[in-house]
């Protein structure tokens, strides 16, 4: 019996200890690696597919790697995105190490502020699965 209660135990708290790991928040390097922030060289390369095969937590951290001289990360909103409007944005980032905490759900939109590169694929949207508790991904969209 006593072993029955030591495994059980045991059993629970490895469980916690998964849970607990499982929902933390964490910094997540956009593009997967380094030096992702650039102009696509294909849409397989887009930012925008890594984005949508991603999960995020409300608490996650988005981070860009990037040359703070060439370019930055604007957030923008909807309509800056869809036109690469670079005038008016929400924030604009360019010490070349951002950091943006995902704070709400909801879609986010960056782009790059670098002349041109937003019109050639640099950009990125997370869309609407962001929320307190891992879900399946989705897509951003620009309808609606």
């Amino acid at each position: 019996m006593a072993s029955f209660q030591r495994s059980a135990v045991f059993s629970l708290v490895l469980i916690m200890s998964l849970l607990w790991g499982f929902s933390q928040a964490k910094d997540v390097l956009v593009g997967g690696k380094t030096d992702a922030w650039k102009i696509p060289s294909s849409e397989s390369d887009s930012l925008n597919k890594w984005a949508g095969n991603a999960r995020f937590l409300i608490g996650d951290s988005l981070v860009w790697k990037y040359d703070g001289q060439k370019d930055s990360v604007l957030q923008v909103n909807k309509e800056a995105y869809a036109a690469c409007n670079t005038t008016n944005p929400i924030e604009e980032y360019k010490d070349g190490n951002t950091k943006v905490k995902l704070d709400r759900s909801g879609p986010f939109y960056f782009i790059s502020g670098a002349e041109g590169h937003c019109e050639k694929g640099q950009k990125s949207c997370r869309g609407g699965s962001i929320s307190k508790a891992y879900t399946r991904r989705s897509s951003c969209s620009l309808s609606g």
